[in-house]
């Protein structure tokens, strides 16, 4: 472990690692993923396509499951035009300026899913070179005209079908393996915006693997044995998987540009730590494991990525928890040395039972392997796919116990949040390396919680044709600030920069949930952790003109604050690059570096919850 001084429970209390006085281990050649068990692939796997592959493409929305509506549509001359997947808080892009006001809808209950699809063609043999790939939707003239849904609880008739009705006896129907659920629907749509080819992604259910005869340290297990390995056993507490936000470690010099409010130094940072690890972040994108060494410092090894002075880790540490079990703390982040910036994110897992102890250490090397596809496509990542790449990768890092236990883990929160891990890239600006955001705006709230006194937390959002990226809505808490006492100082950096102070920020990204309509808008609704006080923030981006933001101090129980009112209300969100308002003795400051224009359509708005004290240079 690092000689450096403890980091504040109010930072959270993440381990950096002595990262550059550590030497190879051996070689320092860090294995590749390895084979995936039995049971335990959940890579989405896509049917083949009926009718047509060529056209417009749509395919959006598999990473956001579970789904909870189909929607689709049928023209006047019965043919289908429209399609819609809904998932918890947003939903896939429609083909016109608006969805039809009618749709033809399958609505989910919470413990039903999809499992198959089918329908007939009438195209010529001429018209689609394999004739193998029609058995998903009755087509018409190059068109689908029906679709039939099987679901655990129903049967939907979309339009024109023919052929069995029972679930399994349908031999031109599809249908997902066992223990698979369809997750979107994807296809191709002709010159006039009708669909004329349609397929399915689908992936393996979370509850599955559990059930499998799958032994962690090698051999096999009975059935029941298994679901008891996934639970603990008496007196011990259950296993919790909780998420740290985004913490970024500030020099004096930094502090003082918060301190002072001087939002044009601090993005000018970023922007620099931006530039800085791009190349680092693409080396990890295409070499994958590859790109990381397995290194010591004194007893303690971990992961680290370089390139040339700038890094990225991945770092485990553990220690006894209550009843025999153990608590181990996740640590994953980045340093800048041009900028002398640390950004760290991570998760602390207690109550790991003491047979699972010997695979700790290898939680370090699951997340090498999931850093890069979160790199790649991870601020879309939902709670549950998200929750399923643990499981594999750790089940690839011969983790496999862990990966048992890690659905009960997560119960309370519905899947794995990894908006800490995502939000440090996305608060340095990274946004060009998420090559999946399709949409044309692209808006990040960054909110950096200053107050000395009091945690505070999101408690409700209004949209405004925006949608969360990366992940379901979640209230979340931020804990509050303490400058650090005594200088926090890694080893190896400048001595002249030590670290000063360590604040917590929710980074919150969203993009425009219709493409054709103009801009996207959001406001967010904070509260004060003694719910006397609250703070309303938006920010619209705007299609053809400057973009607005605005600030609001609530000096009462915000529960009771009417934000969509706010929103709307003339003169609230205006025309402006920044804003001050008072909360009492807490000066809130929030600013937006460009009013339009930006870059790959991304906008920020930084928003501070008081300001540090100046420290003395």
């Amino acid at each position: 472990m690092s000689n450096l001084p403890d980091i504040p429970e109010s930072g959270g209390g993440l381990p950096i690692p002595d990262f550059l006085s550590a030497e190879n281990v051996g070689d320092g050649i860090v294995p590749p993923p390895g084979p995936i068990p039995k049971g335990f692939d959940f890579s989405i796997k896509q049917s083949k396509i009926f009718g047509l592959d060529s056209g417009e493409k749509f395919d959006e929305g598999a990473l956001w499951y579970p789904l909870r509506e189909v929607h689709f549509a049928l023209t006047d001359g019965a043919v289908l035009e429209h399609y819609q997947g809904h998932y918890d808080g947003r939903c896939t892009s429609v083909f016109k300026e608006s969805p039809p006001d009618d749709p033809i809808q399958v609505k989910l209950q919470d413990d039903e899913y999809i499992v198959g699809y089918r329908g007939e063609h009438t195209l010529t043999l001429d018209a689609i070179p394999s004739i193998s790939r029609i058995y998903s939707a009755y087509s018409e003239n190059s068109s689908l005209v029906g679709v039939r849904i099987w679901t655990t609880n129903q049967v939907k008739d979309i339009g024109k079908v023919a052929g069995p009705i029972q679930l399994g006896k349908d031999s031109d129907a599809f249908f997902v393996p066992e223990n698979h659920e369809v997750v979107s629907f994807f296809g191709f749509t002709n010159g006039d915006g009708l669909i004329h080819g349609l397929g399915v992604s689908y992936i393996r259910r979370l509850p599955s693997y559990q059930e499998l005869e799958f032994q962690p340290t090698g051999g096999s297990l009975l059935a029941d044995e298994v679901g008891a390995a996934s639970q603990p056993g008496p007196g011990i507490p259950s296993p919790k998987l909780s998420t740290f936000l985004s913490e970024a470690f500030l020099d004096a010099f930094t502090q003082e540009s918060w301190a002072n409010n001087d939002m044009a130094a601090i993005v000018k940072k970023r922007d620099q730590a931006s530039q800085e690890l791009t190349p680092l972040l693409e080396k990890i994108e295409k070499q994958g494991s590859k790109a990381w060494k397995l290194v010591q410092s004194g007893k303690q090894e971990f992961y680290v990525a370089k390139d040339g002075p700038n890094l990225v880790w991945s770092y485990v540490t553990q220690k006894p928890g209550p009843s025999g079990t153990s608590e181990a703390t996740i640590s994953v982040g980045q340093y800048c040395k041009a900028t002398n910036s640390i950004g760290v994110s991570g998760y602390r897992w207690s109550n790991i039972p003491e047979k699972y102890e010997s695979e700790i250490k290898k939680i370090a090397l699951a997340f090498v392997y999931m850093i890069k596809p979160l790199i790649t496509d991870g601020i879309e990542w939902g709670l549950k796919y998200a929750q399923s790449q643990l499981v594999q990768y750790l089940s690839q890092a011969l983790a496999t116990g862990l990966a048992l236990i890690l659905p009960a883990s997560l119960a309370a929160s519905g899947g794995l949040a990894i908006a800490g891990v995502i939000g440090s890239l996305v608060a340095y600006g990274v946004l060009k390396l998420f090559k999946k955001l399709t949409k044309k705006y692209k808006l990040v709230l960054n909110v950096y919680n200053f107050d000395i006194e009091h945690e505070w937390s999101s408690i409700t959002h209004y949209p405004d044709n925006s949608q969360v990226i990366n992940g379901e809505w979640q209230s979340k808490t931020i804990p509050k600030f303490r400058p650090i006492d005594k200088s926090v100082l890694p080893p190896g950096l400048d001595p002249d920069k030590p670290f000063v102070s360590c604040v917590t920020y929710l980074s919150m990204t969203f993009d425009n949930k219709q493409v054709l309509k103009g801009g996207v808008g959001e406001a967010v609704l904070l509260c004060r952790d003694d719910k006397l006080a609250g703070l309303a923030l938006g920010y619209v981006v705007r299609a053809w003109k400057d973009n607005e933001l605005g600030l609001e101090p609530i000096n009462r129980d915000p529960t009771k604050f009417d934000l969509k009112q706010w929103y709307n209300k003339k003169g609230n969100v205006i025309k402006r690059l920044s804003q001050e308002v008072k909360l009492g003795k807490l000066t809130i400051a929030g600013s937006t570096p460009k009013l339009g224009g930006a870059d790959n359509g991304g906008y920020f708005f930084d928003v501070s919850i008081g300001l540090p004290p100046v420290v003395t240079i």
